[in-house]
């Protein structure tokens, strides 16, 4: 996307929206739109990625096919206009670009479902004209989370409150819709999804309408937009074959299904993320009926893995090499970066989730706090962070503080200061030619989904990095199975030998923080929720500055979302073409 490159003032943005296209290779950053403005865009996507490359959809010059979506992104109304509709699917390049899914027809159109999933919360304004109205704020307790059998047999696409309000779910814009049609044997469809909801995460299944019990097995065959790596020999071993699928805010799944006779309804499984739990409901059933003639069709669990070879010349490569090479880096402990743009070799970046333990005047708060300190040096005593103390986002508005003294800062404080309207250590500088590690440790009692526009990242490999970069901490003892239930799908996504060091991806959940954690470092025996990402800002379209956020848009409008900038590798900041606000 042609934009203007510069510094951006993330300060506030109560009357413009910014739109935000999850493609991870449009150019410059942010553009504020006035209320009833219309701006043309002039969008280049740049040429295919030859095969040999298809590993690396993040290098200069190129932009990998897959699903992408876009939606607008004004701080402190994002949830309101998501909600509200302004969002939409972008698909680029074809199927065949990125995977191959083997079977009769399997990438023919009529073959493949895209699926934008979104949800509103609604009250009736008057019952004689049918007018409804958007609910400003959600309420996670509208419905029964966890509804009795009889309950949960007639949530189809919405849930009812005793008041009259209705929760609603639903697909491409339709509430359950349902869809019918024969099938040939051994036939199978793709199934590209999209979690556009502003707030609540999806745990997806495929019950069989008869029999709820048994669900429907598929084939993870993309996340995020990128195919899931893979290799010949690996493939009839490796299915990544599953039951259900986690998708936070803002994350994409493309899913192979071989077709089983019968009546199935796509699911939203309950979720308890530690806040909030969202609720069990029906989002759409589709009947496959068996052909007239000719041989049975084989379920999924008695075939061999349908992801292919691939192509000829995809030679996945696990990221482990560079984990190792930049795990193992000298430790300059000594070393004291000059300016918030400097990393000192062997430093990794450490993100903060964090959230003001007591609810203030106007509800919660929540922030990110951004710092640097030697690899393998876990805890916060060597943690260092670039606080803003000038009036703009230049290096010499930033001054280096010790980690103990912010948090001791922020205890001590009425406000919270990585909020909202006063970004003070949250911010990234860093420059194009860099790989990076970030240590993404959550706070919080409730789990969070890391986003970062303008690239892509790759999850470390837990085995080799170790516990002092992953952590996932069970859930408190009185809280309800699901909270278990729900821990343990996203410590699978992690798990998942198709996600560690072969995916790229743009969104990563975050797991919850231990019993003790209330939302500030300064807890005492708090256990961090933590994982780690490998970042590459290798791409010369990235140079200017850009927004990392948590995608639960309710905690991005409510203080969890910081600027990264990035500088072009001489170094040289350029000046902001124009003052934008985010």
């Amino acid at each position: 996307m042609a934009a203007p490159k510069g510094r951006l003032d993330a300060d506030a943005c109560l009357d413009a929206a910014k739109n935000a296209t999850h493609s991870g290779s449009s150019q410059g950053g942010a553009h504020a739109h006035k209320p009833m403005e219309t701006i043309d865009y002039s969008i280049r996507i740049p040429a295919k990625k030859p095969i040999g490359h298809r590993q690396d959809p993040t290098a200069t010059g190129f932009h990998p096919s897959g699903l992408f979506w876009m939606h607008p992104h004004p701080h402190g109304y994002s949830s309101q206009q998501l909600r509200g509709g302004t969002t939409s699917l972008i698909t680029i390049g074809r199927l065949a670009d990125y995977m191959k899914w083997e079977g009769p027809g399997a990438t023919d159109r009529k073959n493949v479902r895209e699926m934008l999933l979104k949800d509103a919360q609604l009250s009736l304004v008057d019952a004689a004209s049918k007018t409804w109205k958007f609910e400003n704020k959600y309420e996670p307790a509208l419905c029964n989370a966890n509804p009795a059998p009889a309950d949960n047999d007639k949530r189809e696409g919405e849930c009812k409150a005793a008041d009259g309000r209705v929760w609603t779910f639903t697909v491409n814009g339709l509430m359950y819709p349902r869809l019918s049609r024969d099938v040939e044997a051994n036939e199978s469809e793709i199934w590209r999804i999209a979690n556009a909801s502003p707030n609540i995460t999806y745990r997806l299944s495929i019950r069989n309408k008869n029999d709820p019990g048994k669900r429907l097995q598929f084939e993870i065959l993309a996340v995020d937009g990128v195919a899931v790596g893979n290799s010949a020999a690996a493939a009839s071993a490796r299915a990544e074959r599953r039951e259900e699928i986690l998708l936070m805010p803002g994350s994409r799944a493309e899913i192979g299904i071989v077709h089983e006779p019968g009546t199935w309804v796509l699911t939203n499984e309950v979720v308890q993320g530690g806040a909030d739990a969202w609720p069990t409901v029906k989002l759409a059933e589709i009947e496959w009926k068996a052909p007239a003639t000719g041989g049975p069709v084989v379920a999924m669990k008695a075939t061999a893995s349908r992801m292919a070879a691939v192509v000829a010349g995809f030679t996945p490569k696990r990221d482990i090499d560079r984990s190792a090479r930049l795990n193992a880096a000298p430790k300059t402990a000594a070393s004291v970066p000059a300016s918030i743009c400097d990393l000192p070799s062997g430093h990794e970046r450490v993100i903060l989730f964090v959230k003001k333990p007591d609810d203030g005047p106007n509800g919660e708060v929540f922030g990110l706090i951004a710092g640097i300190r030697p690899v393998q040096e876990a805890g916060l005593e060597k943690l260092r962070i670039f606080k803003r103390t000038g009036p703009g986002r230049n290096p010499s508005d930033y001054t280096l503080v010790s980690a103990r003294d912010v948090l001791g800062e922020l205890a001590e404080k009425s406000s919270f200061a990585p909020a909202f309207d006063k970004v003070e250590f949250g911010d990234v500088c860093t420059k194009v030619g860099r790989d990076e590690i970030w240590v993404l440790e959550n706070w919080t009692p409730e789990i969070h989904n890391f986003h970062i526009h303008q690239t892509r990242f790759r999850i470390a490999d837990a085995d080799s990095f170790g516990p002092s970069y992953f952590n996932w901490p069970e859930p408190p003892k009185d809280e309800k199975p699901e909270a278990a239930a729900t821990n343990a799908a996203i410590k699978n996504f992690f798990s998942s030998t198709g996600v560690q060091g072969f995916a790229h991806h743009d969104s990563a959940p975050v797991p919850r923080g231990g019993a003790a954690c209330n939302g500030t470092p300064a807890t005492k025996d708090c256990q961090p929720g933590r994982v780690t990402v490998l970042i590459n800002f290798n791409r010369d379209e990235q140079v200017g500055a850009f927004p990392y956020h948590c995608h639960i848009l309710e905690h991005e409008d409510l203080g969890m979302m910081a600027l990264v900038t990035v500088l072009p590798r001489d170094g040289q900041p350029q000046a902001a073409a124009a003052s934008h606000k985010h």
